[in-house]
């Protein structure tokens, strides 16, 4: 079984949907911002290698333009501009 780390953030800048759960509505991130929440904080999991390997799993639920449009509204890395430039293409 999984991991689940929380960390503080604001809830207003966050890409992020509310879904149900069984214990009532929850806010869960999309798969664009969870990927570049990775990209950005590689180890703030267990391993940058295990990050990226979740973003890999994570590309074919990533959509490149809404994953674009999040970008230019944060601050941009390298990792997240690289992984943005291969959206829609195979991965390596």
């Amino acid at each position: 079984m999984g991991e689940a780390r929380f960390v503080k953030r604001d809830v207003g800048k966050l890409d992020a949907q509310l879904e149900a759960a069984d214990l009532g509505q929850i806010l869960v991130t999309t798969p664009e911002q969870t990927a570049y929440d990775l990209l950005t904080r590689p180890t703030l999991g267990t391993t940058p290698q295990e990050a990226h390997a979740a973003v890999e799993n994570l590309r074919p639920q990533v959509g490149p333009a809404r994953f674009r449009a999040l970008v230019a509204k944060k601050r941009r890395k390298a990792a997240v501009h690289e992984f943005g430039q291969t959206l829609g293409r195979e991965p390596r």
